[in-house]
């Protein structure tokens, strides 16, 4: 993923995905920033965006000439390691440490040792899954099981509603919601819900800072976990796509519970998703939230 000043500039005309992938990256690799200063506006917006990653974040790297011992004590602060030298410099440094064996392009595989694919109900040595459908299990959606890793997260920052991982809900920092067992017992346990060629979908609604994000993941998690079902939980500022849904269906052959939050601006995956589960008889469930405007 390359950017430019001009794309940033513009990105939000059209752009609005592509730095959403921008963030979403930023959680497992390293960003490398060639030329620029802290003087620059977008990269200043950049790393405002970036500053909610906190510690979890990789370190990232600028490339620049002349940079001073002050703008390295600020580029250190910000978890970025300044690298005091031009680019064309930099490629050739780079170019003499990588050998002829690390230039040839790797071949497309998936890795079987993660939770899910102890799921599928085919051959893994036969698996030929698509490098699309790879994509939305690493990148869009999380299989939610009991061994789910998280930053550990902090009981103040959570109380103060700060809520971007699964570490408040392992730990249990949430209230306990009358609302939880009713949904779950309609979801998992009333035979109407789970017929093996119908899908189904709930919403939630609430006003703004009622927990409805919370409770979706603690719907999600006690799904999993407690009642032993099939969930994912589609990752914010992603578009919901029907095409990796039913491909996974193929592989795993159950009701796959979908949790996604925001339903107005997923309305048209999700319809989509819905009309195409329900031509080729696919059982899942969708469980999304929706907010509750005053006056309403």
């Amino acid at each position: 993923l390359i950017l430019s000043t001009e794309q940033y500039i513009d990105h939000m005309k059209n752009r609005e995905r592509l730095f959403s992938k921008l963030k979403e990256l930023a959680f497992d690799f390293s960003i490398l920033f060639v030329g620029y200063n802290n003087q620059d506006s977008n990269i200043r917006t950049i790393l405002k965006e970036l500053e909610n990653l906190k510690e979890g974040k990789p370190r990232s790297f600028l490339v620049r000439p002349g940079i001073t011992d002050s703008e390295i004590r600020y580029w250190e602060s910000r978890k970025i390691t300044p690298i005091k030298m031009g680019y064309e410099e930099f490629i050739k440094n780079v170019d003499k440490k990588i050998t002829d064996t690390q230039r040839k392009l790797s071949q497309f595989r998936i890795e079987v040792d993660k939770p899910i694919y102890s799921q599928f109900q085919v051959d893994i040595k036969e698996l030929k899954p698509t490098e699309n459908f790879v994509n939305f299990l690493e990148n869009e959606s999380e299989y939610i099981h009991s061994a789910l890793s998280s930053p550990d997260s902090k009981p103040q920052a959570f109380y103060r509603g700060y809520f971007e991982d699964w570490g408040p809900i392992i730990k249990n920092l949430d209230i306990e919601r009358h609302e939880k067992n009713r949904i779950l017992t309609q979801l998992i346990l009333e035979e109407r819900y789970q017929k093996e060629d119908r899908s189904f979908l709930f919403i939630i609604k609430g006003y703004a800072g009622s927990g409805k994000s919370v409770l979706l993941k603690r719907l999600a998690w006690d799904a999993s976990v407690e009642f032993d079902q099939f969930c994912i939980y589609i990752k914010n500022d992603t578009s919901l796509r029907y095409e990796p849904i039913i491909e996974l269906y193929n592989y795993v052959k159950k009701r796959i519970y979908i949790f996604i939050d925001n339903a107005l601006n997923n309305e048209k995956g999700i319809t989509t998703l819905l009309d195409k589960v329900e031509k080729n008889k696919i059982p899942i469930t969708i469980v999304s939230t929706e907010e509750i405007s005053f006056g309403r």
